[in-house]
Parts: structure tokens; sequence; C-alpha cells
């Protein structure tokens, strides 16, 4: 598997394709000697570091190493909420999060190009992640 992605002309599928959704498949330079609990925490937050993320990260604890690999506090630590955002009482129907009187926000696929540690609605993504051609499973109806 190609690590980097230096071609301007790859499309989003192809770098979707070629993302990272296991802990196991890190460089072996952002790899920690705790790879199984890493895996604990990718089974119950699906993981997906697309080829561009991947070449942003320079060492492990970076600031995107710390948005995009799994970290064994989002499972221990007891500070944290299932909804910090209280997006399910803000839904008045699925796929839509009403939090401000002038906006919303439409979820409307399953998962994401890249995932983030500290990203909205990740309690409610899905394995496998959204992938190119893979309608939505829990955000609008396709």
């Amino acid at each position: 598997m190609r690590l980097i992605a230096t071609n301007h002309e790859e499309t989003w599928e192809s770098l979707l394709s070629q993302s990272i959704t296991s802990p196991r498949d890190l460089p072996e330079f952002l790899k920690s000697g705790k790879t199984e609990d890493l895996e604990r925490v990718a089974q119950k937050y699906p993981m997906r570091i697309n080829l561009y993320t991947l070449r942003l990260i320079r060492e492990k604890e970076d600031p995107f190493y710390k948005q995009a690999v799994p970290d064994l506090r989002e499972l221990t630590d007891k500070r944290g909420f299932d909804d910090p955002l209280n997006e399910e009482e803000l839904s008045p129907v699925p796929g839509l999060t009403h939090h401000y009187p002038d906006r919303v926000l439409f979820l409307v696929s399953a998962g994401a190009p890249c995932t983030a540690v500290s990203a909205t609605g990740k309690e409610r993504w899905v394995i496998p992640l959204w992938s190119p051609g893979r309608p939505s499973e829990k955000g609008l109806p396709t």
C-alpha cells in the first residue's frame, strides 16, 4: 500500500479507498507499543485516516496525530459524554441537528473521509465507514 498521496490528480475515491482503517496498518514510526488497545478503540469508534492526512502527521503526539489516531482515553476517560453537544435532543428528525435558531447540521453520511478523535456524532458512526458508492445508513436517505 502506498502511504503518501503525492499525485494531485488522485481522485477523492482513490484517497478514500487507500485509507488506513486499522491501527495495525499505521506506518511503523506512528505505531505505539499498544496496538491492541488502539484496536479496541477503533472497534467502538471506526478509524479512517486518508493519505493526505497521513502525510501531515510528522511524529507521534503532534496535533494531526492526536486528531486522527485513536487514543485509549476515548474508552477510559469518564469525563466525556456519549452526546456532549446534546445532538440527540436537538434532532427533530433523523439526520438533522438544529442547535442554533438560524442554522442546521445535516448528517448525510454515517462516516467521514477522515475520522477525528473529537468529531461530532462519532458515537453514531457505523462499521464499515461510508465509502464511495455506498449509501448512508444513518444519515439522510439517499
